[in-house]
């Protein structure tokens, strides 16, 4: 893989699949995501992720990934992305709405810039 990565799991999962492989999700399995200290310092790390994402999914068409033809999409997956974590907290764990909703403006300002980097990177990969 390219060294750009996050963003080669997406690409790995894909290739399993694609070659009979099963990938099985495990409830048990927890991932430690550890973002840089500061909002401002957050925020460019969001705009990575989302460019190496944008990336990833033009390396290796995945299932539900060919909405990567256009940087128009990207404020799209902002609804989309948001519907999917209410669906999950309200799902998983309820109890956590009220301190979703208090820490929604960070949230929404993560999500905004994440959206961003994966608007850049659609654009980059078409270039």
């Amino acid at each position: 893989f390219p060294d750009m990565w996050p963003g080669e799991d997406l690409v790995f999962c894909a290739r399993l699949l694609r070659a009979g492989s099963r990938v099985r999700r495990l409830d048990a399995a927890v991932t430690v995501h550890h973002h840089p200290p500061g909002i401002v310092a957050m925020l460019r790390h969001q705009i990575e992720l989302g460019r190496t994402s944008a990336l990833a999914r033009q390396i290796e068409v995945m299932d539900g990934a060919r909405y990567v033809k256009s940087a128009a999409v990207a404020p799209l997956l902002f609804a989309g992305r948001t519907l999917r974590a209410v669906r999950w907290l309200v799902r998983y764990h309820p109890c956590d709405i009220p301190r979703f909703v208090a820490l929604s403006p960070l949230y929404f300002a993560g999500l905004a810039a994440w959206c961003s980097g994966f608007g850049r990177g659609v654009t980059e990969a078409r270039s």
